[in-house]
């Protein structure tokens, strides 16, 4: 969500450091936040309103498979069930999608894991996966938005890298931070270095 200026949070929570793409506070958005009594999540805004809706119900399903564990001794499961079972593994924990007072508005959050929590210098790579990256309901115009994004590594790895950081020890202990504009001049040609630029920072921590 856009913003003129810094928004004034409320107490107990504060901007996230560790964010490496998406719509950060350096681009004039809000962001993701944390609670400052560092409790080991963080904030995600809904953003659009059905963006927000869609987003909840499927971290809402997710919840139910976490507490209603598949019977595996049943004779057929339900493919998507399984599938949300496996998600499981490797999402976020989800707790729920608290509204706070930003800037004078109330907002919406999905407040998930933190998975850096505990980590002083956590190397991170965000990784965007599939040739496809709009909904059934975009629009034409968003579709051929996203459609120019990261062109040359979608159509040829099915991927693309928006950003990520690490700490360099051969630097010293040095942050390395690259975003999205570095993410879209990588090529099939030079994708590899990205990837192992950020790999590499994870190797040394």
């Amino acid at each position: 969500m856009p913003w003129e200026g810094t928004p004034e949070l409320p107490v107990g929570v504060a901007q996230l450091e560790n964010q490496v793409a998406g719509h950060t506070a350096a681009q004039g958005c809000l962001g993701l936040l944390k609670t400052s009594n560092n409790d080991g999540t963080i904030l995600k805004p809904t953003g659009k309103v059905l963006c927000g809706i869609r987003e909840i119900a499927f971290y809402e399903r997710l919840k139910d498979a976490q507490e209603k564990p598949i019977q595996h001794n049943v004779d057929a499961v339900d493919a998507t069930t399984a599938s949300f079972e496996l998600l499981n593994r490797i999402v976020p924990r989800y707790y729920g999608h608290p509204k706070l007072a930003i800037g004078g508005k109330e907002m919406e959050f999905i407040q998930l894991e933190d998975l850096t929590h505990g980590f002083e210098q956590p190397c991170i790579m965000d990784v965007k996966i599939g040739r496809r990256t709009w909904d059934p309901l975009a629009t034409p115009e968003k579709r051929k938005a996203e459609e120019s994004k990261y062109k040359a590594c979608r159509q040829r790895f099915g991927l693309c890298i928006p950003g990520f950081q690490v700490f360099s020890h051969r630097c010293g202990g040095q942050l390395i931070r690259h975003g999205k504009d570095y993410g879209k001049k990588l090529t099939e040609v030079n994708i590899r270095d990205g990837k192992k630029s950020g790999l590499n920072g994870v190797g040394e921590v």
